[in-house]
C-alpha cells in the first residue's frame, strides 16, 4: 500500500506524501489494459480476424466478472431498461423434445417436492441470465454458480448452482434452478460479525440436500474464502452486490 512520511520538523505529524507501491502499480496497470482490450474492436485499424470475433473477445474481457461495482450497474440496468434478449423468459422459450434429456434420479426427487407431478425430461442449460447478471452451474463456471438466496424474511443464504433446467408446464416452459445451500456455521462466534461494514460472515463448507428454487428467488452472486486453522471447514462470505441488499447476511 501507499506510504506516509513524517516531517523532520515535527515528527508526530505525517506529510501528506504518497508513494505508489507494487498493489497499486498492479491494480492501475490491470485496469489500463484491460480498457485498452475493449476499446479495440472500436478502433479503425482493428485486425480483421478480431472484428470477426467480436461476441467471442467482448466475452474475453467482459468487466462484469467479480466486481461489485459492475454487478451494481448490471443490476440497475436491468432494473431500469426494458429487458435483455439474454435474460429468461419462460413465455419466449419453445420446448424442444430433440434436446431434452433424462432427468437424473436425484433432480427428480428434489423436483418432485417442488412439484405436484416431476416430468421425466428436462431441458438443462449451461448458463441463464437474471437481473443482468450470468449465473452457471458448478461444473460449468465454479465463481457464477455462488448465489446468495433471499428468504422470506429478507435475510441471504449462500448456495451453490447444480444444475439449471427448464421443464414443460401446460402451455409454457419454466425455467428452475437446482441448488445446495451453505450449512450454518455451529461455531460459537463469528469472528467477522465485528464488522458488519464487510458484510462477511462464517459458514460452513459443506453443502445441503438437493432443492429446487425458481431465478426470482436468487439476489446476487458472492464471493467465498476457505478458512484455516480454529475454522476449518469453514468458509466466509461476502456479497458482490450493494443494490438489493438490505440486510447482512
Amino acid at each position: 500500500m501507499g506510504k506516509s512520511v513524517y516531517s523532520s520538523v515535527d515528527s508526530s505529524k505525517p506529510v501528506s506524501l504518497y508513494f505508489v507501491d507494487d498493489l497499486e502499480e498492479t491494480m492501475a496497470k490491470s485496469f489500463v489494459r484491460s480498457a485498452n482490450l475493449r476499446a479495440l474492436i472500436f478502433k479503425s485499424e482493428c485486425p480483421e480476424i478480431i472484428q470477426n470475433c467480436q461476441p467471442i473477445f467482448q466475452r474475453l474481457v467482459d468487466p462484469q466478472l467479480r466486481d461489485t461495482l459492475q454487478t451494481d450497474m448490471q443490476i440497475l440496468s436491468s432494473l431500469t431498461e426494458d429487458g435483455d434478449a439474454d435474460e429468461y423468459d419462460d413465455n419466449t422459450i419453445n420446448w424442444n423434445e430433440r434436446t431434452a434429456r433424462p432427468i437424473p434420479k436425484d433432480l427428480s426427487t428434489a423436483l418432485a417436492r417442488f412439484h405436484c407431478e416431476s416430468p421425466r425430461t428436462a431441458q438443462f442449460l449451461l448458463r441463464v441470465k437474471i437481473n443482468g447478471l450470468v449465473y452457471s452451474p458448478t461444473s460449468k463456471h465454479q465463481g457464477n454458480a455462488c448465489i446468495l438466496l433471499r428468504l422470506g424474511d429478507q435475510s441471504l443464504v449462500p448456495a451453490q448452482i447444480q444444475t439449471i433446467f427448464q421443464i414443460p408446464v401446460l402451455n409454457s416452459v419454466q425455467t428452475l434452478l437446482a441448488i445446495r445451500r451453505h450449512r450454518p456455521s455451529q461455531l460459537p462466534h463469528d469472528p467477522f460479525s465485528r464488522f458488519p461494514v464487510l458484510r462477511a460472515q462464517l459458514w460452513h463448507a459443506q453443502l445441503g440436500d438437493l432443492e429446487i428454487i425458481s431465478p426470482d428467488e436468487v439476489c446476487s452472486h458472492f464471493a467465498c474464502l476457505p478458512m484455516a486453522g480454529d475454522f476449518e471447514a469453514h468458509v466466509v462470505i461476502a456479497s458482490l452486490s450493494r443494490v438489493s441488499l438490505f440486510t447482512v447476511i
